[in-house]
């Protein structure tokens, strides 16, 4: 890009002041591009080509600004075979002498529905833009990101900081159709601070979450019905679902109240969004579980007088369960699990204990071995250690934990039985056979 079509460095913090009403870059920032002008965006191209791609667009948009009107929205479709795999474009800019400056900001509104990624080289007229330093940014749903770059990583590539010639962004393969909004592109000496969002960038973004949550609102309602369907005919189930639901309502009405007023704390309104989401999705396959326990709690509860919001279950070794996972997987509602295994081999399950109203504290499991034909059960010839620790309800998806040393079963040992505190259940024993050279089915954790 010519030197000549792009916009000079603002230095002058009053004049800057009274142009872009209040976003003032006094002693803070050298700003490179913030696309006011037609020249700032006209001469970006992808490494001289012209388009820049099938589909690939540069424009300037009067929406999400963070300086002065007008902001670069970059927008390309999802990938798909035969696609370009990195979308991309490039510039000059306007301040070749980095030297004293230690960081390179600007900032970025993701309107996408998917996660993406942005990355850039930046290189000087010697080392070739792909060895040049490079830096990797991910991008959430419907968010907004300030990028702050060390500089420092410019010696480290052997790139003359008083010679930068070129900028290159790109993004690698998007998993859907993608749209950002880039603004603000400045140089930061040490001290320097970034300068606020203004007003009108806020308005902006509050407007993008609403439309996001009014989606959210519109799903809670049909997520009422769903768990009402999943609970009827258990009243204490039915009256659970109802409140867990009422709460996600009243998250969501006060964050729609919030975003009316446009502050700086609409910034993290995606993040809350995302929550009230995964707890959304969370809900009815709770629901369903908490509904089949109810089916073998007579079966594993030792005393009525316990907590009624506790649920176990089983899952195999091959299933992940992630105490902040997203989406639940299903647990097993059983009151025996088998494990088949032959000589020397090592198996294991999960057994998921959840607590679905509030944390549970203090938990303790412990593990014995029974006799194959005995009813009688007695401790293994190596104790396994359990930590105690506390079970967040809010953690859910399952919180699970691997039995007998990581979820190995010795060679050694038969069976295990897992027994917990009376306050959650009281399992006892059950008969298996001796490992032998032949694969066989045991059966564990029967409870009673």
């Amino acid at each position: 890009m010519a030197s000549s079509s792009l916009k000079k460095p603002l230095f002058f913090a009053a004049w800057c002041a009274v142009l872009l009403g209040g976003d003032c870059f006094a002693n803070a920032a050298t700003l490179l591009f913030d696309f006011e002008t037609d020249a700032d965006w006209r001469g970006l191209h992808d490494e001289g080509k012209t388009p820049l791609g099938p589909e690939t667009t540069l424009e300037r948009a009067e929406r999400f600004a963070t300086s002065g009107r007008f902001a670069l929205k970059f927008s390309t479709p999802g990938w798909q075979e035969g696609k370009p795999q990195w979308p991309s474009f490039e510039c000059r800019p306007p301040v070749a002498d980095w030297t004293g400056f230690d960081r390179l900001a600007f900032d970025i509104t993701c309107v996408s529905e998917q996660p993406q990624g942005l990355s850039l080289f930046i290189s000087d007229s010697k080392i070739p833009t792909r060895r040049g330093l490079h830096y990797t940014v991910r991008l959430a749903p419907f968010s907004y990101t300030s990028v702050v770059i060390p500089l420092a990583q410019l010696a480290e590539k052997q790139i003359n900081p008083a010679d930068i010639r070129v900028i290159h962004i790109f993004t690698t393969e998007p998993p859907g159709d993608m749209t950002v909004y880039v603004d603000r592109l400045m140089l930061l000496k040490p001290g320097e601070a970034i300068p606020a969002l203004p007003a009108s960038f806020l308005k902006d973004f509050a407007a993008l979450q609403a439309d996001n949550l009014a989606k959210v609102r519109a799903e809670l309602k049909a997520l009422r019905a769903c768990v009402t369907q999943e609970t009827q005919g258990v009243p204490k189930l039915n009256n659970w679902g109802k409140r867990a639901v009422e709460n996600l309502e009243a998250r969501a009405n006060a964050l729609k109240n919030a975003l009316a007023g446009a502050k700086m704390s609409v910034l993290d309104a995606n993040c809350q969004i995302a929550s009230l989401r995964v707890e959304m999705e969370r809900l009815e396959p709770m629901a369903r579980f908490r509904k089949e326990f109810e089916t073998v709690r007579p079966r594993v509860q030792s005393s009525a007088k316990v907590r009624n919001d506790i649920a176990v279950g089983f899952a195999s070794s091959m299933e992940k369960v992630l105490p902040r996972g997203g989406v639940a997987i299903t647990p097993r509602v059983t009151n025996a699990v088998e494990v088949a295994l032959a000589r020397n081999e090592k198996e294991s399950f999960q057994l998921l204990v959840l607590p679905c109203e509030r944390d549970l504290s203090r938990v303790r499991i412990t593990s014995a071995i029974c006799a194959p034909t005995a009813a009688r059960c007695f401790r293994p010839p190596i104790s396994t250690p359990f930590r105690s620790d506390t079970f967040k309800q809010k953690q859910l998806p399952p919180l699970a934990r691997r039995m007998w040393d990581g979820g190995r079963i010795r060679s050694s040992i038969s069976k295990p039985v897992l027994t917990l505190p009376k306050t959650i259940c009281n399992p006892s024993g059950f008969a298996c056979g001796r490992p032998d050279s032949r694969r066989r089915a045991f059966t564990g954790a029967r409870w009673s």
